[in-house]
């Protein structure tokens, strides 16, 4: 249900909904803004990657998740609202760098997420998502000494940047993501 939200997309006349206790996707009929209703849900269970939803973006039909708890990106199909269906995911290794990942957004074929505190690897992943049930790690770029990604959260794309926040760095950091597999630091 509603408890513990974490993040909202709008799909159409419907809202995603992320509630962390437990671990939901729901997903509300708001074409009547005074009375939203819930269509369906679908929680975390063993074999799926929902666990510790904090962030959301939608694109097409599917809805792209990023999980703190999986430390993955969890892809649901909307096409039938009244039962979201988990499609695929993308779980941490040493190789995919998803390690608490914060926040995305979804642009084209790819996901760009935050990950990660001022403890854990932080920095940027980019995860092609042009096969929902499949999606790979396209890309990362991760906080050095000159590269200020430190507990990033806040997330835009304007043309081929990208724009994060680094809360510890108290900085916003430029991101040339022209090439996902290789994006490089502007400033």
């Amino acid at each position: 249900g509603l408890s513990d939200i974490y993040d909202l997309a709008a799909y159409g006349r419907y809202l995603v909904v992320l509630g962390a206790s437990p671990d939901t996707v729901n997903v509300l009929d708001v074409s009547d803004p005074v009375s939203p209703r819930s269509t369906g849900a679908i929680t975390d269970t063993t074999g799926i990657l929902l666990d510790g939803p904090t962030g959301v973006s939608v694109q097409g039909r599917y809805a792209y998740i990023v999980t703190e708890v999986d430390r993955s990106l969890a892809v649901v199909d909307l096409s039938d609202p009244g039962n979201p269906r988990y499609v695929g995911g993308l779980a941490d290794t040493a190789s995919t760098r998803l390690a608490y990942p914060t926040n995305l957004l979804v642009r084209g074929r790819y996901a760009y997420v935050t990950v990660g505190d001022n403890l854990s690897e932080p920095g940027v992943t980019i995860v092609d998502v042009s096969d929902p049930a499949n999606p790979t790690q396209a890309g990362t770029l991760a906080d050095s000494g000159s590269i200020p990604l430190a507990d990033v959260y806040g997330i835009a794309i304007q043309g081929r940047h990208l724009y994060v926040t680094s809360r510890e760095d108290d900085a916003v950091s430029v991101i040339d993501i022209a090439n996902p597999g290789s994006p490089s630091f502007v400033s």
